[in-house]
């Protein structure tokens, strides 16, 4: 989430290994200015981890600033939301590929909407870090079988939440990195 130009130089750099997009190049608050990086950037872009609804998500995806837009179905307003982006980014020919904020229950609710959408190119999924998404306060998780996660049965996302574990484990705080600018300023992570 870097200034335009910067983006534009490390695409540059970037390219010869060919990566599958560049995630959220410039900050999420003037998507209109991701039109000029999409012009000068030969490389599949994708954002919208921060974007919270189908409104925010209108711009990037009638004006096809990005190949890939990245709901977070935590973020956006839960499932009936995400499906309302995705089916907007279709009818543009835009993929999905669901941020997933790594918790146990935004991993299953990510899943189950990711199974429903037409448009998806992939999920993000930790899956195999077992640290997590896997917890003594609510499972079962998903089953990743060659490569494919496969649905969680029960009822709803198939969840069952453990009230006397949870009860029993004390909340760890967690510092979030910083993301600097050249100058050493904090600039929105």
């Amino acid at each position: 989430r870097y200034d335009p130009e910067w983006v534009i130089q490390l695409a540059q750099r970037v390219k010869p290994y060919k990566p599958f997009f560049i995630e959220d190049p410039i900050r999420h608050e003037n998507p209109s200015v991701m039109a000029e990086v999409r012009a000068k950037i030969d490389l599949p872009l994708a954002a919208g981890e921060r974007y919270h609804s189908k409104w925010e998500f209108r711009e990037l995806i009638q004006n096809r600033y990005v190949n890939y837009i990245r709901p977070d179905v935590c973020h956006c307003g839960g499932i009936t939301e995400l499906m309302k982006i995705a089916t907007n980014a279709e009818t543009h020919y835009v993929n999905v590929v669901p941020h997933n904020n790594a918790g146990p229950l935004g991993s299953a609710a990510s899943l189950h909407a990711s199974l429903a959408i037409a448009n998806i190119e992939l999920m993000e999924a930790p899956f195999a870090n077992r640290d997590t998404t896997h917890s003594n306060i609510c499972g079962p998780f998903p089953v990743v079988e060659n490569g494919y996660a496969l649905p969680i049965e029960g009822p709803g996302l198939g969840i069952e939440f453990d009230e006397e574990a949870a009860a029993n484990t004390p909340f760890k705080p967690k510092k979030m990195p910083n993301l600097n600018a050249i100058d050493g300023s904090i600039r929105d992570w």
